[in-house]
């Protein structure tokens, strides 16, 4: 099959969450990646008066292994068409991210609101509005996470009580009971 039958394949309803949470992921990275304000990047940030840095490393990580699982999500269902991402897995995974991402959210919250009560930072005349903007959408892909583990859970639910019909519907009755 065609490479190009199969992406197009992929753009189903199913996969449009994916494909949303994909985009929210790079833009988080790239906007977190690529901040700097007066010459000062996120890795200068752990020096003085400043030192939270290793909070947005945290951040950082927790966005990186979101945008990576994403990528192995969308690499499966294009190389695999039409079957889906195994539910269970997804159930587990999405979850997790969702937690993740918004303790990680909670947690650059809280050094933003640190840095911009800084005199250091108000001196130096720093602005932390890509930072802001990452925060949201942050909080938006981490819901993004819990709809994905909630469409997983529907759907396993689902297959388990097709499951569980068919094998009712298939059982043999026992010969010895009195009619």
């Amino acid at each position: 099959m065609a490479i190009g039958a199969r992406i197009q394949r992929f753009f189903k309803a199913e996969n449009t969450v994916r494909v949303v949470e994909l985009l929210l992921a790079v833009l988080i990275v790239s906007l977190s990646f690529g901040w700097e304000s007066k010459g000062i990047r996120y890795v200068d940030l752990n020096k003085g008066d400043y030192d939270e840095a290793g909070n947005i490393v945290f951040f950082l990580m927790i966005a990186m292994v979101s945008l990576l699982f994403l990528l192995c999500v969308i690499t499966y269902s294009v190389v695999r068409s039409p079957r889906l991402f195994p539910p269970c897995l997804d159930l587990v995974i999405s979850s997790s991210l969702s937690l993740l991402l918004f303790i990680a959210a909670v947690i650059l919250a809280h050094s933003l609101s640190s840095l911009g009560k800084s005199l250091a930072v108000r001196e130096a005349g720093l602005g932390f509005a890509a930072f802001q903007a990452t925060l949201v959408f942050s909080l938006a892909l981490a819901v993004l996470f819990a709809v994905s583990a909630a469409f997983a859970f529907c759907y396993y639910r689902r297959k388990s009580d097709y499951m569980m019909s068919d094998s009712r519907n298939m059982a043999d009755l026992p010969d010895d009971i009195p009619t």
